[in-house]
């Protein structure tokens, strides 16, 4: 796994470069901003590692928040600062950060959440290998909707899906009636002991999906009365 960190605490990084040599990680340390992207386009690293307050001015928020923008791939990013209240931490999470890492460094706790991540990123047993070079392609897999609300539709697969993903649901729901071909973008994954969940988020611009669907809850509702 390559890693990539950006920190400005010697003390902290000399306790993390000790971490990564003994577990083999193939890594790279940088201290600026700069030196950062400039490591991240040529090597693509696996995971990043970034502390939040650079210099003590919060730099690294900004440099979470721009490699959300420009990073396709979504990159997973473990945020690194000491402090403690949980507002400023689920602040860094908004911003796009995948996990918070408190200093100083707990070295099981790093070893625990970057084994969960190497999970994570391994293909399912129930896909096959895609060939090498392949950037667009269509499979079909199965999925179960677990709930609908304002917010988007949560499903679970045997499958992981990346992030990022369009899925068109294509042996239609009752709940999805006048959505045929509609395609939906996976915006989350969480690895569960069973499978995979999956999260699809709506915005602003989908009010004509949520109305839909909602009328279609309706019309199902009212049938079970009939009945």
């Amino acid at each position: 796994m390559r890693i990539l960190c950006i920190d400005d605490d010697k003390d902290f990084l000399f306790i993390l470069k000790k971490f990564l040599g003994k577990n083999n990680f193939d890594s790279t340390i940088v201290e600026s901003q700069s030196a950062f992207f400039e490591s991240f386009h040529r090597q693509r690293p696996d995971l990043c590692l970034i502390d939040i307050n650079l210099d003590k001015s919060g730099e690294g928020k900004q440099i979470v928040e721009k490699l959300k923008h420009i990073d396709r791939a979504n990159t997973p990013i473990f945020a690194l600062s000491r402090i403690q209240e949980q507002k400023e931490i689920d602040e860094i999470i908004s911003l796009g950060a995948n996990d918070f890492i408190s200093k100083p460094l707990d070295e099981y706790i790093l070893t625990n959440k970057i084994g969960m991540l190497t999970e994570e990123r391994k293909p399912s047993q129930f896909m096959s290998p895609l060939p090498s070079g392949m950037q667009n392609c269509f499979l079909e897999t199965s999925l179960k909707i677990v709930e609908i609300n304002n917010s988007g539709i949560i499903l679970t697969s045997e499958n992981s899906i990346l992030v990022g993903s369009e899925i068109i649901i294509t042996q239609l729901n009752p709940l999805f009636y006048g959505l045929e071909n509609k395609k939906f973008r996976i915006a989350w994954v969480s690895k569960e002991k069973q499978g995979y969940t999956l999260g699809i988020d709506f915005n602003e611009d989908d009010l004509d999906i949520i109305a839909i669907i909602k009328a279609n809850i309706i019309d199902l509702e009212l049938a079970k009365g009939v009945a």
